[in-house]
């Protein structure tokens, strides 16, 4: 049986990202691979600094892509190849958006789309291309074994393989406890927003609470996770089995708090759910309105409007989260009065803290489909901060790189503001977060 190495790189320019949290795709991938006793290990070069000649010890590398570590990711994978021939398969985000750009590289031999685990354990069986895989034939054509399916039993993989990391080099700011740790509770979405390519599909699947509840036990008594961070799409898209999470997490009494960190949407949560979350010590929550101005909010397919935004940040403040906004600027049919709108909201909602980011078109999404675009995402550094060539907005990457700026001091250089922020947070995520600031050009 041949033994595997699955390798997530970190990105060019760490200083640039603020937050570094367990691999949770290759921690599922690893895990189904035992349950099935074929040997597989880890390396996540975010928090490792291991020499890639032990990649001689595998029979097989794969590397999970993402927007973050695309440079690095290739340039390693180019070299495995090169010096010691292994096969190499790419799978993660980025691959499902754009596999065939992946594929071009002579030094690739297949990619993943979608859910890893059961599309590489069952090429590791059969040898041959299966449903969610590319695989390059000795001839270099490109052969593909058709979609496969999201696994609609959620319940039936192990839980992610924390024994081949070490918990303790992870990190988030803002965080109240170490060490932190992530959990996903579903996969898939259904909505349809256009600058999202949808890695894992528009169906939405969830495990149970019950499943949750149990891998929240096992990470704290196992490994002494303190703080876990949500990274789901749709935590409460199904209100009622948010709302069974929460109460089995109250009842089990466990010295763990939590964030949700991928932000929750405002039309799927009510106070009863609020007030749940806030039992279960859940103490930071994101939202992600997007935009300020109705008609952008309406043209991205968000499916909600500000006022339900107004009423659950104005909730959420009252019952003593800590709240976080995001907003996307530079959309192509935005002028600098409509991107306006959308800074003049985010200081309205007056959240704890707050994120301005540019508007990226991904291939693979309809906002770069709209847009006729044709360039290729080839490399990380600089995607998000200026790079011209992933511009769509009407206004230059000076512009938008200078209202951005704006948009910061306006919501965070106010002494009330300032003040909070010194008084909610520890002292270390306070000098992170403006160490982030200064390094990032942000304020």
């Amino acid at each position: 049986m041949k033994k595997i190495l699955l390798i997530m790189q970190s990105p060019v320019n760490k200083e640039n990202y603020i937050n570094v949290l367990p691999p949770l795709g290759i921690l599922y991938i690893c895990s189904f691979l035992k349950s099935k006793d074929i040997p597989s290990d880890i390396i996540d070069y975010n928090v490792s600094n291991i020499d890639y000649s032990v990649v001689q010890d595998y029979d097989l590398i794969g590397f999970s892509i993402n927007c973050a570590n695309i440079t690095n990711t290739l340039n390693m994978a180019k070299a495995i190849k090169k010096q010691y021939g292994k096969e190499i398969i790419v799978g993660g985000p980025q691959v499902t958006g754009d596999p065939t750009f992946f594929l071009d590289k002579d030094y690739i031999d297949g990619a993943v789309v979608g859910e890893g685990e059961h599309a590489l354990y069952e090429y590791l069986i059969k040898g041959k291309v299966v449903p969610g895989l590319y695989l390059k034939e000795k001839n270099k054509k490109i052969v593909f074994g058709e979609p496969r399916p999201g696994n609609k039993n959620l319940d039936s993989l192990p839980f992610p393989a924390f024994d081949k990391i070490d918990i303790r080099k992870y990190n988030t700011v803002p965080k109240k406890r170490n060490p932190v740790s992530t959990i996903v509770t579903s996969r898939g979405c259904p909505f349809k927003c256009i600058f999202c390519f949808h890695s894992l599909g528009y169906s939405f699947r969830s495990r149970s609470a019950e499943n949750i509840v149990d891998e929240i036990e096992w990470q704290v008594k196992n490994f002494g996770v303190k703080e876990i961070c949500f990274l789901d799409d749709n935590l409460s898209l199904d209100i009622n089995r948010a709302k069974k999470i929460f109460k089995g997490i109250i009842d089990k009494n466990l010295d763990v708090v939590f964030q949700i960190h991928n932000g929750i949407r405002v039309d799927k949560v009510d106070d009863e759910l609020l007030s749940l979350m806030k039992q279960a010590r859940l103490w930071f929550m994101i939202i992600c309105p997007e935009s300020g101005d109705s008609k952008t909010i309406e043209l991205i397919k968000k499916g909600f409007d500000k006022e339900i935004v107004r009423k659950v940040v104005k909730t959420s403040k009252k019952m003593g989260f800590f709240t976080y906004a995001c907003f996307m600027i530079g959309f192509p049919w935005e002028t600098e009065e409509r991107i306006k709108r959308t800074v003049d909201f985010a200081k309205e909602l007056d959240t704890d803290m707050v994120q301005f980011s540019r508007v990226t078109a991904f291939p693979g999404t309809e906002l770069y489909d709209m847009c006729n675009l044709n360039y290729k995402i080839e490399k990380d550094s600089g995607l998000f901060y200026g790079d011209p060539r992933f511009n769509i907005s009407k206004l230059t990457d000076s512009r938008i790189n200078q209202i951005i700026k704006e948009a910061y001091r306006k919501c965070y250089l106010k002494p009330r503001k300032i003040l909070k922020l010194l008084t909610s947070l520890k002292w270390r995520n306070v000098y992170l977060l403006a160490k982030y600031s200064v390094t990032t050009k942000s304020i």
